[in-house]
């Protein structure tokens, strides 16, 4: 029988170069760079600004092969307006001898059983077949009954893989346990698979993993949960989900330009994450307000260009956006594995010996080997081929790469918002 463990070691070493670096020449085909007073797409209103005074900046330019205009819907939302967890413990049933075989989940069965009239023994109770599994749900703001949720299945038990399961019909309540919102049931989804021989086992992403798309759906009570949209002081907030100073900028510049169009109020930028509106009485009721809403969410605007990584580990996932930016630096990628073989083998004893008997021995070898190619120098701020160029040129990929792009952001070299799920 032999074991590998395989560890990755990763070498930083930068930065290479001393001083300020000069700025990349372009790449012929690349994007232009956004103007500093870029435009925004708002269609046409009325201009109520006294003659004679200069209109603003606009507040957006249009995009040309850089950041895609959005409407302010995606960039958006109102304060306080969120979603919410629900969870709850459920029973996958009709698995192929992948279940769980814990006292919990036999137990669970049988409470299920009685609830409908049944009673059964927990030690009667095959395990082969039924897994105890933790159920949640997005609750979305505004849900109403019968609403259905996305739901996502996980084991927490023995089970080794949820294939081909189905969901009892599951509460799923808040937090706290206190209300049911939304119940969940039917066949699961599994992004991955599990097989296995007498002497092998081949496992691909998360078999113990799974969802059930529009499994659940909303109770009455979920009506209790609906938001307010104006705050204690009779304000619309709205929240950036891009976080940045100039696009939160650009965004009350376009929003104002809207609000100055109807002689409804005004909007100010409070900091780089809100932006609050004071509305004319006249504005604050509920029809005036959702027309207010919607048109300020029809709003098109630039957004500022932004370097985001965003790193999958259960499915080996790797998004990088265009403005993601290495400093240069050097990398060494060295797979440093332990092997660890035990073989076994009879010890007799020698001819002429009566008293000595045959046993069976095991004879264990650890060894040690270290592969890795020589110290590379990467980034530069290149563009994102560029980047990609010179992590596979290290014979970096999949879960690999998702480890050193996160001991290069650690270091400091990897300029981007980091996102890990």
């Amino acid at each position: 029988m032999r074991t590998f463990l395989p560890i990755l070691a990763l070498l930083l070493t930068g930065p290479i170069l001393t001083g300020q670096a000069p700025s990349p020449s372009p790449r012929p085909g690349s994007s232009p760079t956004l103007s500093e007073n870029p435009k925004v797409e708002t269609g046409a209103s009325q201009d109520l600004r006294p003659a004679g005074k200069n209109p603003p900046p606009p507040a957006t330019a249009p995009a040309k092969g850089g950041e895609p205009s959005l409407r302010l819907a995606e960039i958006l939302q109102i304060q306080g307006v969120r979603k919410n967890r629900l969870e709850g413990i459920g029973i996958v049933t009709g698995l192929k001898g992948t279940g769980d075989g814990t006292v919990a989940a036999r137990q669970a069965l049988v409470n299920y059983l009685a609830r409908r009239g049944m009673r059964v023994r927990t030690d009667a109770v095959a395990s082969g077949n039924i897994a105890l599994v933790r159920v949640e749900a997005e609750l979305p703001p505004f849900a109403h009954h019968g609403t259905n949720l996305d739901v996502l299945v996980s084991s927490i038990g023995e089970a080794t893989s949820l294939r081909g399961g189905t969901l009892l019909t599951t509460e799923l309540r808040d937090a706290y346990g206190n209300e049911v919102y939304a119940l969940a049931g039917g066949p699961l989804i599994i992004g991955g698979f599990q097989a296995k021989g007498s002497n092998a086992k081949v496992t691909r992403n998360h078999p113990t993993v799974a969802s059930i798309p529009s499994g659940g759906i909303c109770e009455p009570t979920v009506e209790d949960l609906d938001p307010e949209i104006l705050n204690e002081r009779g304000e619309l907030c709205f929240t950036v989900r891009k976080h940045s100073f100039e696009t939160t900028r650009r965004a009350v510049q376009a929003i104002n330009e809207y609000l100055l169009s109807k002689n409804i109020g005004f909007a100010k930028m409070t900091d780089k994450n809100l932006i609050t509106l004071s509305l004319d009485p006249s504005s604050k009721d509920e029809d005036a307000l959702n027309r207010v809403v919607a048109d300020i969410f029809k709003i098109r605007i630039t957004p500022a260009p932004t370097g985001r990584v965003v790193l999958d580990e259960k499915t080996g996932t790797i998004i990088l956006g265009e403005n993601v930016r290495i400093s240069p630096c050097i990398v060494q990628v060295a797979d440093l594995t332990i092997q660890v073989t035990e073989d076994e083998y009879v010890s007799q004893p020698l001819p002429g010996i009566s008293e000595g008997t045959t046993e069976k021995v095991t004879r264990t070898t650890i060894d040690v080997i270290v592969k890795g190619d020589k110290p590379k120098k990467i980034g530069g701020g290149g563009s994102l081929r560029d980047l990609l160029e010179s992590l596979q040129s290290l014979g970096i990929d999949g879960q690999k790469m998702i480890t050193v792009l996160q001991r290069l952001h650690e270091a400091g070299y990897l300029h981007a918002e980091l996102v890990v799920k």
